[in-house]
């Protein structure tokens, strides 16, 4: 654009007229007394088209200013179009023109023909694969002049970079054409630079630079295909042909697989179940407009004899182990889908008796998912949960009741879409005798100590869930009188997890108690619970998560006596007596004064008929006594006299206080240094306390 000043007179519009006649200027205006004028490109009209030279280069241009001429065909909107020509050598190829690096939204258009008004178009485009410039690609004949428009999109202008290649196209550009891969593996170089598209032919991603090769299955198995070591960000697609013939056709391809990324960054891998002697073929492109260096790699190898259901592996006997793998094994029609993509072996077992059927492939070299079913057929197959089925389960073991005479087949799949080498035991075993709620072993006694085992064990319908799978043991027991029942698992050899409930049917049970660990480092269990006399209680010990072993189960009930609590004193009356009592099973309250050592006290209360000095004392205890007295005051107390033992060789205790008449006075006796363990350990004897109050 450039400006003039006019001198003078403003311009009439007749003189504008004559101005614009005159001059090849494309927009003129007068704006005040300046003459502004916007100059068109040289190759603005058709018959001014820029010759563009050789096979390949890259050229300038701009359609800002550019018009329509009379008969130009439109590309998008008002035409500002400008032109280039360019005529193919003498032998045919294909011609690919861009407008990458053009500064707008263009529009690319590519004719035949001798005059603007006889244009036939042959190719066009407007944006390529979301980008707002254009590409567009054509098979060219020998000698052919071809003419190029660009325009902008709409009313886009601005500068123009058109870039254009031409090249023979690759042999096997053509779908008649692919190439015959041979064996049963190999890797073979190909390029898509100057590939088209076909009538008919797939797309794959964006523009169609697809090249081909056809492969024939020598047997049944996995044919694996892609595209590692390619320069291009190749697009890799696999099909079936449903032709007899030595041809085929598109309309006679099936797509099996497709993919550009699986095998590494912008890479493509398939793998794909193929019959023998049937033919496959293989599409390469480029990931949307992209061409250049292929490399195409296959492999073939033989599905695992026991891919299909049908020829399932034998399993004999009661225990054993045997290998497998699931490399290259394909879902069939009507399988059942286990977790992802269907890669199943399967194996089948009888069972001699009925009992408990483990199979288990956590030593497999891959994460593993193992599914039982009972059936004749895949569609008549019905799913059989194991143990536990549910959040949380082991994939890799499957575990539940099977019944005599009754076949079942094991399907083992990989989690997602694993394979791998499979090592797969299995076996039948007997449960627990205590696996079932009504079978609970009997406890008897006060205390005790049993043993059992959880593996094997079984849940059943209805019964509570403590850790994840089931796999409890049951026992029961019945107070014989009121107390605390304290249970654990100490001696156990893995990570158990306790339960106490009442109730009589599994359906009727309510949770008194449950512990996992006694502590952080401690893995057993322990539960202390208060029960009354003549109630029946259920145990039930299972393992944290999916543990099981040999189980240690103690039990001990703790009875209190009356007067352990400092509120439950037992009256003394009188001036003088004798009263028996026991410290076993007594145990310290919140605010309770401490003797010496642990406390395990009782209480007796007694109030002074007149004024003189109490003696307090307990000759014929069978055990080191701690004898206390205090008085109270406003929930106070004071203590006013305390003695372990009366003499050296006197383990037994003696206290005497003044008193006051109508005062009360608590009394409290407890163990020298006794500690819950030694009290524990020596609940068969039964300490007896002597109080000899004497008021003189």
């Amino acid at each position: 654009m450039f400006a003039a000043l006019v001198q003078g007179d403003a311009l009439s519009p007749q003189a504008l007229a004559d101005l614009k006649t005159e001059t090849d200027f494309a927009t003129l205006t007068i704006r005040d007394q300046l003459v502004l004028v916007e100059c068109a490109a040289a190759n603005d009209h058709w018959g001014n088209a820029i010759a563009l030279s050789g096979t390949t280069g890259s050229v300038s241009g701009s359609n800002v200013g550019a018009t329509g001429q009379a008969g130009e065909p439109t590309q998008s909107g008002t035409i500002h179009s400008v032109w280039w020509k360019w005529t193919a050598p003498n032998s045919g190829g294909t011609l690919t023109l861009d407008t990458f690096g053009s500064s707008f939204n263009t529009f690319l258009s590519v004719f035949s023909g001798t005059s603007v008004s006889s244009l036939t178009p042959l190719a066009r485009n407007d944006d390529t694969d979301g980008w707002p410039q254009s590409q567009v690609q054509l098979a060219v004949q020998p000698n052919q002049t071809y003419s190029i428009a660009v325009d902008g999109h709409n009313t886009a202008t601005g500068t123009i970079k058109l870039n254009y290649r031409f090249g023979p196209p690759p042999a096997n550009d053509k779908l008649a054409a692919a190439t015959t891969l041979n064996g049963t593996s190999g890797s073979v170089p190909g390029n898509n630079r100057h590939a088209t598209g076909e009538p008919g032919e797939p797309a794959q991603s964006g523009t169609l630079n697809t090249v081909w090769w056809k492969w024939t299955a020598p047997k049944d198995g996995a044919l694996t295909v892609d595209t590692l070591g390619s320069q291009v960000d190749a697009y890799l697609s696999l099909f079936r042909t449903n032709s007899t013939s030595s041809s085929t056709s598109f309309a006679n391809l099936t797509l099996l697989a497709q993919d550009d990324y699986s095998a590494g960054w912008s890479q493509g891998r398939v793998q794909v179940e193929v019959q023998s002697g049937k033919t496959y073929y293989i599409a390469v492109d480029g990931n949307a407009y992209l061409t250049g260096a292929i490399t195409l790699n296959y492999a073939f190898a033989e599905s695992p004899r026991n891919d299909k259901f049908a020829n399932a592996i034998l399993l004999e006997g009661t225990a054993n182990q045997v290998t497998g793998t699931n490399v290259n094994a394909f879902g069939q029609s009507g399988e059942p889908a286990q977790d992802g993509v269907i890669n199943s072996v399967w194996w089948k077992w009888t069972a001699p008796r009925n009992g408990v059927f483990t199979v288990d492939t956590g030593d497999s070299d891959f994460n593993t998912y193992v599914s039982v079913y009972s059936g004749t057929s895949l569609n008549t197959l019905t799913w059989l949960p194991r143990n536990g089925e549910g959040w949380g389960m082991q994939s890799d073991r499957w575990q539940a009741e099977v019944q005599a005479g009754t076949t079942y087949y094991i399907a083992v799949d990989g989690v997602d879409d694993w394979t791998g080498n499979i090592i797969l035991k299995y076996n039948l075993t007997d449960p627990p005798a205590n696996d079932k709620f009504m079978q609970a072993a009997e406890l008897t006694g006060r205390n005790g100590r049993v043993v059992g085992s959880n593996v094997n064990a079984l849940s059943e319908v209805g019964e509570p869930g403590q850790s994840w799978t089931i796999n409890s043991v049951w026992w029961r027991w019945t107070a014989p009188k009121n107390g605390v029942l304290n249970l654990d698992t100490m001696g156990s050899n893995f990570d158990t997890y306790l339960s106490l409930f009442s109730g009589s049917s599994l359906t009727s049970l309510s949770v008194l108690a449950q512990n996992d660990d006694i502590s952080g480092t401690n893995y057993h269990s322990r539960i202390q619970v208060p029960v009354r006399a003549n109630t029946t209680y259920y145990i039930a010990v299972d393992g944290a998560g999916h543990e099981t072993g040999a189980i240690t189960l103690n039990y001990q009930l703790f009875a209190p006596p009356a007067n352990d609590h400092f509120a439950n004193a037992k009256v003394l009356s009188g001036s003088s007596g004798q009263d028996t009592g026991s410290t076993i099973d007594a145990s310290a309250e919140p605010g309770e004064p401490i003797q010496d050592g642990v406390i395990h006290s009782v209480w007796w209360t007694w109030t002074a008929p007149r004024n003189g000095l109490l003696s307090l004392d307990t000759l014929g205890s069978d055990f080191d006594t701690y004898l206390s007295v205090v008085s109270r005051h406003l929930n106070h107390l004071t203590l006013l006299a305390q003695n372990d033992d009366i003499a050296t060789h006197t383990v037994q205790s003696r206290v005497q206080v003044a008193v006051q008449a109508g005062m009360t006075y608590f009394i409290a006796v407890d163990g020298y240094n006794e500690t819950p363990a030694l009290l524990h350990s020596t609940t068969s004897l039964w300490p007896i306390i002597w109080l000899l109050p004497i008021c003189a």
